[in-house]
């Protein structure tokens, strides 16, 4: 809709312009910093995940694999995941001295799926011990399934700073997918995301 000395013309109805007038420019859309989804080609190879099997990591779900996820991000920040069911009992929990962001790779949502109360969670072991026992660390996860399986109330009691979902499914929560009380939720991105059967919401800020 455009006002002009004339009246209103509505451009969505076909209405034309008047002789020498013009639209001005329309602004450039602000810089979102939204990350570009890895390429993933990769994980079909036979290498795929392996690490993480390697540290006795547990495909089934039956034995839970803290340790193994522990393991691996002694080595280096990324963890690799086949497909499987993973359970972690305590979510990811990482190092005292553990710097950066966790990046986690999936081989797909449905395929790779991690459950367990927290699972979605990424924690180190905090130099103020006698204050706060844990510290909350940064995860990038990408083409993962986080399944409540209805036992718990949420997948994570709390966000990080610099939180990142691609691809990323989250299911069977009887209350709701993601709880968050920082107040900094400006750090989170959920770039394609998908919520099945998470109770009264997804996402919840408060």
């Amino acid at each position: 809709m455009v006002c002009t000395d004339a009246g209103r013309i509505d451009l969505t109805a076909g209405d034309a312009l008047p002789d020498g007038l013009c639209l001005p420019t329309p602004p450039s859309m602000p810089k979102c910093d939204i990350p570009k989804p890895p390429t993933l080609l990769y994980k079909k190879a036979a290498s795929f995940g392996k690490a993480l099997i390697d540290a006795g990591a547990d495909p089934r779900g039956i034995n839970a694999s803290d340790g193994a996820f522990a393991k691996v991000l002694k080595e280096r920040n990324v963890i690799e995941i086949g497909p499987g069911t993973f359970r972690l009992d305590k979510g990811i929990l990482c190092s005292e001295d553990f710097n950066g962001q966790v990046k986690i790779i999936g081989a797909g949502m449905g395929k790779t799926v991690l459950i367990g109360d927290g699972a979605a969670s990424a924690y180190k072991v905090s130099l103020k011990k006698s204050l706060v026992p844990y510290e909350m660390v940064g995860t990038e996860a990408t083409e993962v399934t986080y399944d409540g399986q209805n036992t718990k109330e949420w997948a994570k009691t709390t966000l990080g700073i610099n939180e990142v979902f691609i691809n990323c499914e989250f299911k069977n929560y009887t209350k709701g997918a993601i709880l968050s009380n920082s107040s900094q939720p400006e750090q989170y991105r959920f770039i394609s995301c998908r919520f099945v059967n998470t109770g009264e919401y997804g996402i919840r800020l408060d």
